[in-house]
């Protein structure tokens, strides 16, 4: 499942910090710092890097991320419910 970045994730109070030079992002919350490039399927989050199925992608002027490496990376659980189709996160 691939969610929008910037709109999910400013809304618990994390910082987006978009490069557009390199075509990456930083996201920071709470002493927790994760970075990642458009088209590569390594995050980091607190320099441990984890492999992801997909890559960041970017999909009419929004960058997209795959959620559960990144959502369980800064602590969040993710479940998913694949009889009503449905993502639970909480954090």
């Amino acid at each position: 499942t691939m969610i929008p970045l910037r709109s999910v994730f400013e809304k618990t109070g994390a910082e987006v910090i978009w490069n557009e030079d390199e075509y990456s992002v930083l996201v920071k919350k709470d002493g927790l710092t994760v970075s990642m490039k458009i088209g590569d399927k390594k995050i980091s989050i607190n320099d441990k890097v984890y492999e992801t199925d997909a890559a960041p992608v970017i999909i009419n002027e929004r960058t997209y991320i795959p959620l559960r490496v990144f959502s369980e990376g800064i602590g969040m659980d993710v479940k998913w419910d694949g009889e009503k189709y449905k993502v639970h996160i909480e954090y």
